[in-house]
């Protein structure tokens, strides 16, 4: 019998260790161009998002978005050693510390990667401030306000939030708290 319970409690012990092992999310692979926010848009999808009617509007803004695409796709490929390297090395420092649990070593070399991309990923900003500046010329107020809505929802197909994101299990700091008398918003609702 009391081998039984000790086969019991041991293959108990191993399924609970497996089940806490299963809970700790596992990290993405990196990818640079979604690092750097790099999205291509479609001529179509723009022209049908912002429900565009007038030829020579349609032909000024598909030339907009076509030359948008070149630009980002012209710095991309000048920089893709760059892009390439710092993804394998990031990914190589993932996978150690998903064995080793080394934050350290980890941390320091996400700060070296975004370092390293930080002047590429401004350039891409740019970029993208100047296709919205030349849409704003381009369209009228309601589409622009369409560009930008689609925009938004092309983005967020690309790079999605998880539902849980905000509910890491870690607890709620007192300045976050509604109920947090010092907390401007909380006094501002009435708690």
């Amino acid at each position: 019998m009391k081998v039984i319970y000790s086969l019991f409690l041991m293959l108990f012990m191993v399924g609970f260790s497996f089940a806490q092992q299963a809970k700790t999310p596992k990290i993405p692979d990196f990818d640079a161009k979604k690092f750097l926010g790099v999205i291509t848009y479609f001529n179509d999808e723009v022209v049908e998002a912002t429900k565009l009617k007038d030829k020579a509007n349609i032909a000024t803004v598909k030339d907009i978005i076509t030359s948008y695409n070149l630009k980002v796709e012209e710095v991309t490929l000048l920089k893709k050693d760059l892009m390439d390297i710092s993804e394998i090395n990031l990914n190589q420092q993932i996978k150690s510390y998903e064995l080793n649990k080394d934050e350290r070593a980890f941390r320091s070399s996400i700060q070296k990667t975004s370092e390293a991309l930080a002047p590429l990923r401004t350039e891409i900003e740019t970029i993208k401030k100047s296709l919205d500046t030349s849409l704003k010329q381009a369209l009228k107020k309601k589409q622009f306000k369409k560009w930008l809505k689609f925009k938004k929802k092309k983005w967020k197909e690309l790079y999605p939030i998880p539902d849980n994101a905000h509910r890491d299990n870690s607890p709620i700091q007192r300045s976050q708290s509604p109920f947090n008398r010092n907390n401007r918003n909380s006094r501002l609702r009435g708690y």
